[in-house]
């Protein structure tokens, strides 16, 4: 056999060898070929193991932080962070989003923090100092309110007013009927003759609820103290206003409707003077009137219940709830 290799020079160079020096020859290069061949195959095997390893590690950061993403804001303003699932900005697409889009909640939903220096919310009322405001952000009915148990007659239904129907929590006061017709209803000292009431609410649920916000006579004399529901519905129709006659036989002398869905946060406004009643839907003017009719003769204050006037149960439980409420005076 004959071996050629390349001397110092670059010259060829033939020789003979011995036989079992050419036998040792073939195994090693027999044995060089499977050794080689071994490892490409390991390479291989190890450089798939690796890049598995690698994909899981990235699959795992990438949920991890969609994670993060799609958990979303829980309560406040939405940021001005944009955030795209199913696509890049540069065009390119994502088929296979790992979450789906964080929900943004309602703006409506922010609560207000502090009454300190509060102003009635239209630009219109002006002149006014506020005396009193309820935020609701504690534990229990506060300091000015009461819960009514019982009473109501015809304006409530099956079980009536229980005080264990009106709760706080969360920063939201809670008014529930249930379906055996036990309900909420709370009076406050937030009240005087003339001024501006805002609340803050929304009711929703069982259709029979009517809830309902009153300025009240202080004399507790119906109907000749006069009521002034500045706010008046059945839970599936349209927000009213019944300004009632402040006479021996009562009735309505002033109403009118609006379309608003009052299942949503809205603030109410209405401001009593010695010559006019007007009322507001988030600072927008809803109503005017100047009818002496609906002319308390004494002070009122602030009522929040959630009545029933259909004789029959709620088709389901019924609520309303209130951010908070605000009285104003000159």
């Amino acid at each position: 056999m004959e071996t050629t290799r390349k001397t110092p020079h670059g010259a060829d160079e033939k020789r003979n060898l011995p036989a079992q020096v050419k036998t040792l020859i073939v195994k090693r290069r027999k044995f060089l070929i499977v050794a080689a061949a071994f490892c490409l195959l390991g390479g291989t095997l190890l450089a798939r193991s690796q890049a598995a390893t690698f994909s899981t590690a990235i699959e795992a950061e990438a949920g991890q932080q969609s994670g993060k993403i799609g958990a979303g804001p829980t309560s406040g303003a939405s940021g001005n962070a944009s955030v795209t699932f199913g696509g890049t900005a540069g065009g390119g697409t994502n088929p296979n989003p790992t979450t789906p889009p964080p929900s943004t909640p309602p703006s409506d939903d922010v609560k207000a923090t502090s009454c300190t220096g509060a102003k009635p919310m239209p630009t219109a009322v002006t002149g006014y100092t506020i005396k009193k405001c309820e935020d609701f952000n504690g534990s229990g009915i506060p300091s000015g309110w009461t819960a009514y148990n019982g009473g109501g007659g015809d304006t409530v239904y099956g079980a009536g007013r229980q005080a264990s129907q009106c709760k706080v929590a969360d920063g939201i006061l809670k008014q529930s009927q249930q379906t055996n017709g036990a309900t909420c209803g709370m009076s406050s000292n937030f009240g005087g003759k003339y001024g501006y009431w805002e609340v803050k609410m929304k009711a929703y649920g069982g259709k029979g609820a009517h809830p309902v916000l009153i300025v009240w006579p202080d004399s507790d004399k119906w109907p000749e103290g006069g009521e002034l529901d500045f706010f008046e519905a059945d839970i599936g129709g349209k927000a009213g206003v019944f300004l009632h006659c402040a006479s021996s036989k009562g009735g309505n002398c002033y109403h009118t409707t609006s379309d608003v869905d009052f299942s949503q946060w809205h603030v109410w406004g209405f401001e009593w003077t010695a010559s006019s009643f007007t009322g507001y839907i988030d600072g927008e003017k809803w109503y005017t009137t100047n009818d002496k009719g609906p002319q308390m003769p004494g002070a009122g204050h602030l009522t929040i219940q959630l009545d029933n006037l259909s004789g029959r149960a709620p088709s389901a439980t019924a609520y309303m709830d209130v951010d908070w409420a605000r009285y104003y005076s000159k």
